[in-house]
C-alpha cells in the first residue's frame, strides 16, 4: 500500500512541476499523444531472464515480412570519436561493433518492415547523450534502439542483456549506467527536474518498453544461440541511463554481450555473427511490433 501511495504523490508532484514549467496545455498535449498501451499486463522482472523452451526455434529461421510504412526507428550506436567506449582485445572497441551492426540492422527493416530508419551517427564521430535523446525527439521516432556491447570488471562475466529506463537497486545495473553515463561525449546531464518530467513521459511508455525489451532479447537469443556455442541471455533489467531520459517514444538499451570476455570477443569480431546480432535485433522489433498491433 505504501508503494502505490508514493507512487500516486511522485506522479502529483511530477504533474504539478511539469505544469509549472510547460504550461497545463503543453503537458497534456505530450501526454495525449502518446501511442496506444498494450493490453495486457506488464510482464515481471525477470519472467525471461532465460529464453523459454522453443525461442530458439522460433527465430532460427525468421519470419514474415510486415507492411510498416510510416513507421519511424532511430538507431543509436553508442560512443564514437574520442569515445571508444568498451574496450576489448587485439583492438576490438564498443563504437565500431555497434556502428556496424546498427549499419547491417537498417535495410533489414527498411525492406522487411517498409520503416523510416535514421542513424545518431554514420560516421565515426562523437555526440552527447542529450543529443542522441533530442534526435529522437526531433525525427519524431516510434522506437528508440540504443545499441551497446558490455564490459565488466568481473572478468568472467559475458552473455546478452537488455534495459529499459527506470530506477534500480541492483548493484550490476547500477555500476553499467554510471559507465555508460560518464563518457568522455556525455555533454550536459540532466538535472532533478528533467528526470521527472521524463519520468512522468516515460510512464506512459513503460509497458511498451519493457515488452520492447523482452521482444529483442529472446529474439537475439532466439536466433544466435542455435548455431553459435556459449551463448548466455542474463534477461531483461532497469537501469537510469542517461540516453534514454527525456525520450518521448518507447526505448531500449541493448548490451550485446561482452567485449572483454574472450569467448564473447570472439563472436563480436565476426562479420557473421554481427549479422547475426542484426537480424535478431530486427525479429525482436518485428515481434514488438505484432504485439502492440495484435
Amino acid at each position: 500500500m505504501s508503494i502505490r501511495v508514493g507512487k500516486i504523490w511522485r506522479f502529483l508532484l511530477g504533474c504539478c512541476l511539469a505544469l509549472c514549467c510547460t504550461g497545463c496545455e503543453s503537458l497534456l498535449a505530450r501526454l495525449s499523444g502518446d501511442s496506444q498501451e498494450f493490453q495486457s499486463k506488464r510482464e515481471s522482472k525477470g519472467s525471461y531472464r532465460r529464453a523459454p523452451v522453443g525461442v530458439a526455434a522460433r527465430y532460427a529461421l525468421g519470419s514474415q515480412s510486415l507492411n510498416h510504412t510510416g513507421l519511424r526507428i532511430l538507431l543509436d550506436p553508442g560512443h564514437g570519436g574520442e569515445d571508444l567506449g568498451a574496450i576489448g582485445p587485439d583492438g576490438l572497441v564498443e563504437k565500431d561493433i555497434v556502428l556496424d551492426v546498427a549499419f547491417k540492422l537498417e535495410p533489414l527493416l527498411k525492406r522487411n518492415l517498409g520503416a523510416e530508419v535514421f542513424m545518431t551517427r554514420r560516421t565515426d564521430r562523437a555526440l552527447t547523450l542529450a543529443e542522441r535523446a533530442a534526435m529522437a525527439n526531433d525525427y519524431e521516432a516510434d522506437l528508440f534502439i540504443s545499441l551497446h556491447v558490455n564490459a565488466s570488471q568481473r572478468k568472467r562475466a559475458y552473455g546478452l542483456e537488455v534495459y529499459y529506463l527506470d530506477n534500480t537497486d541492483d548493484s550490476s545495473s547500477i555500476k553499467l549506467a554510471k559507465r555508460e553515463n560518464n563518457t568522455v561525449s556525455a555533454g550536459r546531464l540532466p538535472g532533478d527536474l528533467e528526470f521527472m518530467l521524463s519520468d512522468l513521459i516515460q510512464n506512459a511508455k513503460l509497458d511498451d518498453s519493457i515488452v520492447l525489451a523482452h521482444s529483442i532479447g529472446r529474439a537475439i537469443y532466439g536466433r544466435v544461440a542455435p548455431n553459435w556455442r556459449g551463448i548466455k541471455y542474463l534477461g531483461v533489467k532497469k537501469a537510469p541511463f542517461y540516453v534514454l531520459v527525456g525520450v518521448h517514444m518507447p526505448c531500449v538499451l541493448v548490451e550485446m554481450f561482452f567485449v572483454d570476455h574472450p569467448r564473447d570477443a570472439a563472436k563480436l569480431a565476426r562479420a557473421d555473427f554481427r549479422q547475426e546480432l542484426a537480424y535478431g535485433l530486427y525479429l525482436g522489433i518485428q515481434d514488438y511490433l505484432r504485439r502492440r498491433d495484435s
